[in-house]
């Protein structure tokens, strides 16, 4: 059984919903972390399924049915392990895959890079429509990935202030 004052503590951080209506959401209203709830240093989704339904076996998920990562409404959470978490998502068209780079992709993003006129974000809307790339130009502006290919290797943000640019 859940202790009654962490479940009143709980309930305090949760938006009021429609219970009636199946589809509607519970929203976390405190701390987020990229979209998901906190409560110390536990998922609020996973402290709501362990607070309703119990505890949750080793290497376990709590899957959001709902696809809204703060929702913690118990209806719409279910326990389950990573990869059906996996399938869920690409199902519901949540993937951020990436598509391929031509060589000429990746010469061209270290130079854009190293003019110092596009950040890692901006560069990345231009080749995927948003900022879901930012670690991946990351990755090749620094040689980690496609090390092989011609172009400017930047080492900015491994130690070393960049000079400021004068306009």
């Amino acid at each position: 059984m859940a202790d009654p004052d962490e479940m009143a503590a709980f309930h305090s951080m949760v938006a009021p919903y429609d219970r009636s209506d199946s589809t509607a959401h519970a929203f976390w209203t405190g701390p987020r972390v990229n979209g998901y709830g906190m409560v110390g240093h536990e998922w609020a989704h996973r402290l709501a399924y362990r607070l309703h339904r119990g505890q949750i076996a080793p290497g376990m998920v709590i899957r959001h049915l709902c696809n809204t990562r703060s929702c913690v409404r118990i209806e719409h959470l279910k326990v389950g392990t990573q990869k059906q978490n996996m399938a869920d998502m690409v199902e519901a068209g949540r993937t951020s895959v990436l598509g391929p780079l031509s060589d000429d992709d990746v010469v061209a993003i270290r130079w854009m890079y190293a003019t110092g006129r596009f950040s890692q974000n901006q560069i990345a809307s231009i080749f995927w429509g948003d900022g879901t790339g930012q670690s991946r130009i990351s990755k090749i502006v620094n040689g980690h990935h496609y090390p092989d290919l011609p172009g400017p290797i930047t080492h900015r943000g491994q130690g070393t202030r960049p000079s400021r640019r004068e306009d």
